[in-house]
């Protein structure tokens, strides 16, 4: 079974994140407001400690973050996304952050890991419904 990683659990993000629960993936959740996780473990995700924890966990990683400035946070440093994850895994970066965020993590991002840009276009109700 795919296990992914879900970072950024806001409002659109946990409603993501909840939708592959309830579809019965393994997803493994991170979020900088630790209460956010534990209403998605609740509902069956496993809290991780760290991005680069969850990252490391999973063979899908998904970041739906507000800015740049928060992708870069969760995605570099020794606690980020790129410090945890190992190819073959693949990136799915959602946020709304311009090209040049998404070409500087593709340059942190370790050899073997696949990035895919898919910015969301939506509400959140289609979110929650899927």
């Amino acid at each position: 079974m795919t296990t992914v990683a879900f970072i950024g659990l806001g409002a659109m993000g946990s409603r993501m994140a909840g939708r592959l629960v309830d579809a019965g993936h393994q997803v493994v959740v991170w979020n900088r407001t630790p209460t956010k996780t534990q209403q998605l473990a609740g509902r069956g995700a496993v809290p991780a400690g760290s991005p680069a924890e969850a990252a490391g966990r999973a063979d899908v990683v998904m970041t739906m973050v507000s800015d740049a400035g928060a992708l870069r946070a969760v995605t570099e440093g020794p606690d980020g996304v790129a410090a945890g994850v190992a190819g073959p895994a693949t990136v799915f970066e959602m946020s709304t952050v311009g090209p040049a965020a998404v070409t500087r993590l593709a340059s942190v991002l370790p050899d073997g890991v696949e990035l895919l840009d898919t910015p969301v276009l939506g509400s959140l109700s289609e979110a929650e419904s899927g």
